[in-house]
């Protein structure tokens, strides 16, 4: 799954491993069925949550018994106290009610946290901390994970809501009974203490006491419950020294902040409860599975038990822990007194893991905030053979720089003995002399990289032989695999590897060559990552940052990716602004500058300015006056000069096909005009619904692959396509050759699917309703599924669905002479058997496309007609109840009241009854992308009516109606579409930022809006050394205009800069 913002946890809904629900720290939690995420959201809470920092919502779960107990738990950080994410603020648990269609949940019911504090917040104030208060007086360690055993029991994480080096009177609370801080909690489904809670007693349920499960813990980020020791496993993040994989005994403190892992915390001798401990007079400390310090790594940030069969018996039962910073998930296998043996890896460069689950399915599940999505990890056990699966530079490539570093990936995980100059070797093509290279192992990508000790030769053919390797289960490669490449005159030059001539940093610690900065009292450096991509090479920067260094001899242009650093110390969205200078015999020289603030959300920012000429070229990194230093980290990813006759020709699309008549599950094919860098190309790709002209609506996802020699990409839908629609595939100038050449052109292609099948279910006469017999003596069923009619008789029937055709075998009986039927719709003739005459039988077939009712007319003279095999070829899910709309406009404008209605049916022609029917009306607020906003439901009625707001920015209505017929559910949905005016923003001279509404870039912008409502336009104040002065259709409006049209149509308008 993806398409997320900053997701933290997921959950199942209980028995369905196909309905997942995803929850970001913002607020938003979605519903993904079958790996499809559903647009409208399943909760929204963002108006509660406050996010920034280590805040936010942190955990989510679905109720074990979700049949009769159908609830949804989550964990956050509110905003009661405070808009200022600085201020101390406090937490809720809470539940919420899913609704039977198992879309949606509301109601909210708060189980902890009901009361709140003052602006100064709980700090050490003991009547405070009895109090039903979660205190997050700071803003990291807040709300950790959710789990619940079999018998429904909720276990709760809560940090020490403290800050992180600072041991004053917050940290202390962890080991104090009385507050609900530093803990795991358990609590019913009411939100009452446990019964048989440690130190519940008597009929107290209520207070904080009595909901103690386990104390003195710093941060148990997660909380997963452990099907063998039967108590919940808690992933606990550590201070400067140690992370821990805690078994949640009952009643066990764990000794934060006297304790970290397996040591005292000389930090916190002090206080006197520390002391107790130190004597033994406080019994404290053990219960670990696992301790590991900060040189293996530093934010454990998940614990899962493997207990299905699904895993063999040398993997069942360990427990899999996986580690933030440091992006691995390893195996560990434990007894009563903790690990036995060493950890084993399982997954590395996973890409910042905050979650592990064990799914329903058995098979063992993660999420990553940096990659934005959920993966799936299941044994298999692949018995076949390892080969080589891609190349870099690709078999043949031509014109390949001589710094080139040779990508030799495999298709499964292999031993790394086998790797070595034997098995892997570079060599001139002419004489087969060995290139001497250094051989790296990447084991996240199972790709070995050949790092040649010296610049190739130009102009040279080179050879990459592979041979003997071996897979981990001890399979050899078949005989050998050779790539050939041909080197040109270019090569490349890092800047990190380059002599700084200047060098400041926004922190006192240097700026760092091939790694990152990471603030934190753990002493960690972890690689360069900009959304979920790790650079092997580049800049770690803090603004405000300047490096500057003297342009090497023949080098003209500087490459780069910039952008907001994955790994900084918190979640929130850092600003940032990065910038080239020139320096030269003229002067100063700006090469680039981001136009607008990048944030850790935005993708990464790719840099391609020519450099020629100029003596020095400085590399600066700005936060906006919103960043804060620990947010304004920042990446020069792969910052390098290319230098010589490197290629310098832009790829093309030479071609995309199909275009037309596409079937809704095919793939598309592009083909370029030369090898194409793979990442980029993907980011740089997109196929999504065309809104309207001049804007485009959501994407849809894909998945694209390339072939051997990079020059083929496929483009396959990760869901089926709708039929006869029309989309969008578009491929953006990001997309950059193995030179990192440009693609030549914004390349877009419609993209039109083949109409919807109608056949393929089929619907047998006899099943259907029989309306309006005209005359009821003349019609009945006779055996078998057959129908007995006399002459003169007419029968109308509903069609059932989207069919294409009807047919049907009719005999005359009894004597029946010159006996005919027709079938007609709306007047006309569909078709006819012609005259039948007793003893005779004729086959009838009728095209059907399109009609919604049928009549069947019999004439002759005396007899009978039976018609058999009657049935309708409709395409597949026919026989869910349907709905016919009553009239709804064409187009609609803001403020108009639209009335709808809709009469349902089941496929046998039933009309079903409106306490059946349901109405959804949905608003789609569309501009670069579209998301749902559910606006109105109206249930028990056969229609209602929704006024259009004025809502911003381009929207449309979709209305729905579901109708149940008892065993099954049918949707059918309508949308109209807006009248609008197309707003063309420009300026003189061109370029400046302007905006229409939300949507903001380089003029000229267009933009659509709609026809009566209320929208601005803007113009930035400056643009480079020019100030803005007015607009050209009315010298007197300010910078920032509002507008409103009541007629459709284009409109213009023009900002003047001196």
């Amino acid at each position: 799954g993806e398409g997320f913002r900053s997701p933290l946890d997921f959950d199942w809904i209980p028995g369905n491993v196909d309905r997942i629900i995803i929850c970001e720290k913002r607020g938003l939690i979605h519903l993904a069925v079958n790996g499809v995420l559903q647009s409208t959201p399943f909760l929204d809470i963002q108006n509660k949550v406050m996010s920034d920092s280590g805040r936010g919502l942190m955990g989510c779960l679905i109720d074990v018994d979700f049949k009769k107990q159908p609830y949804l738990y989550v964990s956050y950080t509110d905003d009661r106290i405070s808009d200022n994410p600085n201020d101390p603020q406090t937490g809720i648990v809470s539940r919420f009610k899913v609704n039977a269609q198992v879309t949606q949940a509301s109601g909210e019911v708060i189980l902890m946290g009901k009361s709140t504090t003052g602006k100064k917040g709980c700090g050490g104030n003991e009547s405070i901390g009895k109090k039903d208060i979660i205190c997050n007086d700071a803003n990291m360690h807040n709300h950790g994970g959710l789990t619940m055993n079999p018998d429904g029991e909720l276990f709760v994480g809560l940090g020490d809501g403290a800050d992180p080096p600072v041991f004053d009177d917050l940290p202390i609370r962890a080991v104090d009974l009385d507050w609900t801080v530093g803990k795991v909690l358990c609590i019913q489904r009411d939100g009452k203490a446990c019964k048989g809670n440690p130190f519940q007693k008597g009929n107290d349920f209520k207070s904080n006491r009595a909901k103690v499960w386990n104390s003195g813990l710093r941060n148990p980020f997660r909380v997963n419950w452990d099907p063998v020791l039967k108590v919940p496993l808690i992933a606990h993040v550590g201070f400067a020294s140690f992370e821990s994989i805690f078994a949640g005994t009952k009643g066990r403190n764990f000794g934060w902040p006297c304790l970290e892992g397996p040591k005292t915390n000389l930090k916190a001798n002090n206080y006197k409860e520390c002391k107790d401990i130190a004597r033994g007079k406080t019994k404290a400390g053990g219960g670990s599975l696992w301790d590991y310090d900060h040189d293996f790594g530093t934010s454990v940030t998940g614990v899962a038990r493997l207990s299905s069969n699904k895993w063999p018996n040398s993997l069942k039962n360990m427990i899999a822990v996986c580690d933030y910073t440091k992006s691995w998930i390893k195996l560990i296998k434990t007894n009563k007194n903790g690990i036995q043996g060493k950890p084993e890896d399982l997954m590395s460069d996973v890409l910042g893991p905050v979650q592990l689950k064990q799914g329903p399915d058995g098979h063992l599940y993660y999420i990553s905030i940096i990659a934005q999505k959920i993966f799936r990890i299941r044994y298999q056990l692949d018995k076949s053979r390892p080969t080589v699966s891609r190349m870099s530079p690709p078999q043949k490539a031509s014109n390949v720089e001589t710094t080139v570093r040779v990508g030799i990936t495999f298709s499964k995980k292999i031993k790394t003995n086998s790797i070595n100059a034997k098995n892997i070797k570079l060599q001139l093509s002419n004489n087969k002399k060995l290139v001497n290279a250094k051989l790296v192992w990447e084991a996240g990508t199972n790709t070995v990289y050949m790092e040649p000790r010296s610049t190739l030769k130009k102009d040279t053919s080179y050879v990459v032989v592979v041979s003997g390797i071996v897979d981990s289960q001890g399979r050899k490669m078949k005989g050998s695999f050779t790539s050939p490449f041909k080197t040109g005159g270019g090569f490349s030059l890092y800047i990190s590897d380059l002599k700084f001539q200047k060098a400041t940093n926004g922190i006192k610690a240097p700026v760092l060559r091939d790694k990152q900065q990471f603030q934190s009292a753990q002493n960690v450096v972890p690689p360069l990552s900009l959304r979920g991509e790790t650079f092997r090479k580049g800049l770690g920067t803090v603004a405000e940052s300047v490096v500057t260094v003297k342009l090497p001899a023949g080098c003209k242009r500087f490459q780069s990716y910039v952008g907001v650093d994955d790994f900084r110390r918190n979640f929130e969205s850092g600003e940032m602004i990065f910038t080239v200078e020139g320096k030269g015999k003229k002067g100063t020289e700006r090469l680039y500058r981001n136009n607008k603030v990048v944030t850790k959300t935005d993708p990464a920012l790719y840099i391609d300015v020519d450099v020629g000429g100029f003596q020095t070229v400085s590399f600066i990194s700005s936060k906006t006056k919103k960043g804060g230093t620990a947010s304004a980290v920042g990446t020069w990813g792969d910052a390098q000069f290319r230098c010589g006759s490197y290629d310098k020709a832009e790829p093309k699309v030479v071609k995309i096909t199909p275009v037309s008549n596409v079937g809704v599950n095919q793939e598309i094919i592009v083909l370029f005009s030369e090898p194409m860098e793979i990442q980029s190309t993907i980011e740089s790709t997109t196929l999504h619904l065309p809104v309207e002209s001049g804007g485009y609506g959501y994407d849809i996802g894909v998945q694209i692959e390339f072939n051997n020699k990079q020059t083929f990409m496929t483009i396959k839908p990760s869901a089926p396509l709708s039929f006869n629609t029309e989309y969008v595939l578009s491929i953006g100038k990001g997309a950059t050759d193995l030179s990192g050449n440009s693609l030549k052109s914004r390349t877009e292609r419609r993209i039109k699917t083949r109409k919807e099948g109608t056949a393929g279910q089929k619907i047998g006469l006899t099943e259907l309703n029989a309306k309006n017999v005209r005359p009821q003596r003349n019609f009945s069923k006779g055996a078998k599924d057959t129908l007995e009619l006399k002459p003169d008789v007419s029968v109308d029937y509903l069609v059932p669905g989207n069919c294409g055709s009807f047919s049907f075998d009719m005999s005359a009986k009894q004597g029946g002479k010159n006996m005919r039927m027709t079938v007609a719709a709306d007047g006309k003739v569909l078709c006819g058997s012609g005259p039948v005459n007793a003893g005779q039988t004729k086959r009838v077939k009728c095209d059907v496309l399109g009609q919604n009712d049928v009549t069947l007319t019999l004439d002759g003279n005396g007899g009978l007609a039976v018609l058999s095999n009657a049935e309708f070829n409709c395409a597949q899910g026919s026989r869910l109840p349907r709905c016919e709309f009553g009239k709804l406009p064409n187009k609609f404008v803001v403020g108009q009241k639209i009335c709808y209605s809709a009469k349902c049916y089941d496929f046998k022609g039933n009309q079903i009854p409106k306490k059946k029917m349901l109405f959804l009306t949905q608003l789609v607020h569309c501009q670069k992308d579209c998301h749902f906003h559910e606006e109105q439901t109206v249930e028990n009625a056969t229609g209602g009516c929704y006024k259009a707001p004025d809502h911003g920015d381009y929207y449309y209505l979709e209305f729905q109606v579901f109708a149940d017929d008892g065993k099954n559910t049918g949707m059918t949905a309508r949308q109209v579409r807006p009248e609008t005016a197309a707003v063309t923003v420009t300026t003189m001279p061109p370029g400046a930022v302007v905006g229409v509404d939300s949507l903001s870039g380089p003029s000229p912008l267009r933009s659509i809006v709609l026809v009566k409502a209320r929208f601005t336009i803007n113009a930035s104040k400056n643009a480079g050394n020019r100030r803005f002065r007015f607009w050209d259709d009315n010298k007197k409006q300010p910078a920032d205009r509002e507008l409103l049209f009541n007629k459709p149509g284009p409109r213009k308008y023009n900002a003047v800069y001196k």
